[in-house]
């Protein structure tokens, strides 16, 4: 975090006393007007911590140590917050409320799992910028462990229950194009669809909306709430993102058709028919949601 942000909340609370750090509304109001409404980028940090109650922990806790630990992963594993900003954020709420002078020290994420939570074989634990896709294995949300550029971690997409086995008369080829378009956890513009370069259209086309649309409609269909071609879908956005997502999964499925030297599959297509599958894009703490 920036020197002169730390300098002032320091300030904050000697002047208005360490208990303010318990009280994350009231604290995120008066920081505002320390801070003359900069450093907007660290308040947000702050405010999403004291918000989780992680102050309150290390001002209770018997066991500094562990609470430093456990709360620097938990800002990785929960606010996708990277390490080391992590660690400064936790060990200055420490020195503030506690006095405490030592420095946290940086876990990999493997070594603390979360309570309830079992790694899944095949996640890289060292990586910096790679989530731990256990967090996916809830059953009111799926996590994509996969964004573009360098600050998206992915996005979590709710309301779906996930069944062992797709019955789609095409789960293999459309498996082939989800772990395709999957394929780095972190895509650049090296990535996008040749398909969709070669549109030109009046507005820039927003692909990091396409990317996830495209993710969601195979997972409906990896958990069968798409059963045939038709796909049924209210999407709470520009149509023609959901249009462009529709037309490069096609695209991909014919493509590895005929690299398999198989007919191809029939392609999907926009219908009205039946009952929708409504879709949203919002924001929550810093979390992308779909």
């Amino acid at each position: 975090m920036d020197a002169e942000f730390i300098e002032i909340v320091k300030r904050l609370v000697v002047e208005q006393g360490r208990e303010i750090l318990l009280y994350a509304a009231r604290c995120r109001a008066l920081l505002a007007d320390y801070t003359e409404n900069e450093f907007k980028r660290e308040r947000r940090l702050l405010a999403q911590v004291l918000e989780a109650g992680i102050a309150k922990e290390i001002n209770d806790t018997p066991d500094m140590d562990i609470c430093k630990k456990r709360n620097t992963q938990r800002l990785r594993r929960e606010f996708f917050i990277e390490e080391a900003m992590a660690a400064e954020v936790v060990d200055l709420l420490a020195f503030l409320l506690r006095g405490d002078v030592s420095s946290s020290e940086v876990v990999p994420m493997n070594e603390i799992p979360p309570p309830g939570i079992t790694d899944i074989p095949g996640t890289r634990e060292y990586d910096d910028y790679y989530v731990n896709v256990s967090m996916a294995k809830e059953k009111d949300r799926i996590y994509i462990p996969c964004g573009m550029g360098e600050t998206d971690y992915g996005f979590y997409i709710r309301g779906l229950i996930e069944t062992v086995r797709c019955t789609h008369s095409h789960a293999n080829i459309y498996a082939l194009v989800y772990n395709y378009i999957i394929r780095n956890s972190r895509m650049t513009d090296k990535d996008k669809p040749r398909y969709l370069k070669d549109i030109h259209t009046v507005f820039q086309i927003d692909y990091l909306k396409v990317f996830r649309l495209k993710t969601i409609i195979l997972q409906l269909i990896k958990n069968n709430y798409i059963s045939g071609q038709s796909v049924n879908i209210q999407y709470d956005g520009d149509p023609d993102e959901l249009k462009y997502a529709i037309d490069i999964i096609n695209n991909y499925a014919a493509l590895f058709c005929r690299l398999i030297g198989i007919d191809a599959c029939l392609p999907l297509e926009l219908t009205r028919i039946g009952r929708p599958i409504y879709v949203a894009f919002y924001e929550k703490k810093g979390v992308s949601s779909m």
